[in-house]
């Protein structure tokens, strides 16, 4: 009997807590962050609580730090954290809103540095921040408009120079008059 209980034990000791293998862990420097792909970066839990990601984002973020971490991810719902190149990168944001208010966290896993992409607004209010070293890498550049066309099918996303532009298909200028066209259904559903 000893021996089945000191078995289970083991067993027991073995097998990861519920969660663990979804909720994306404490790490103790950035490039770590690739360990976690495939795990979902919960807003209370001990990724995003993680000292290097605390610190980094106090670096990148200065005087917007306590309004973005403190705030913002309190509202967030988050997605699974993915990979693009040399970044590991995780889409947290508000959810059933519209357009807007959420934010992607790049972590460069070569050069230990993260970037933010933090839309603060509504895309029509355009409160859009960019925080982390410039130029922007490409695979930064490409995910960010990749997941937001494809996230919001109404909205057109690029990049000129280090300046995103996001805007909603029913205020793109018609090639040929450069008329805003309207599209009265849309621009009700958004409002």
């Amino acid at each position: 009997m000893k021996t089945i209980i000191a078995v289970l034990g083991l067993v027991c000791a073995a097998v990861p807590a519920v969660g663990d293998e979804i909720n994306a862990q404490a790490i103790k420097r950035i490039p770590e962050a690739e360990s976690q792909v495939g795990k979902f970066p919960w807003r209370t839990g001990p990724f995003l609580k993680s000292p290097c990601v605390v610190k980094e984002l106090q670096r990148i973020l200065g005087e917007d730090f306590k309004d973005y971490y403190h705030r913002f991810l309190g509202v967030c719902g988050c997605h699974q954290i993915e990979k693009e190149g040399n970044f590991v990168w995780a889409e947290l944001r508000v959810h059933h809103v519209g357009p807007g208010w959420g934010s992607m966290l790049f972590f460069d896993v070569k050069k230990e540095k993260m970037h933010l992409f933090w839309v603060k607004s509504s895309i029509p209010e355009g409160d859009i921040k960019i925080y982390g070293k410039r130029p922007l890498p490409e695979e930064v550049r490409s995910t960010i408009v990749k997941t937001m066309m494809g996230t919001w099918h109404h909205l057109n996303a690029s990049f000129v120079g280090n300046e995103v532009r996001i805007t909603l298909k029913s205020q793109m200028k018609n090639p040929v008059t450069k008329e805003v066209s309207r599209n009265p259904r849309l621009e009700k559903a958004i409002s």
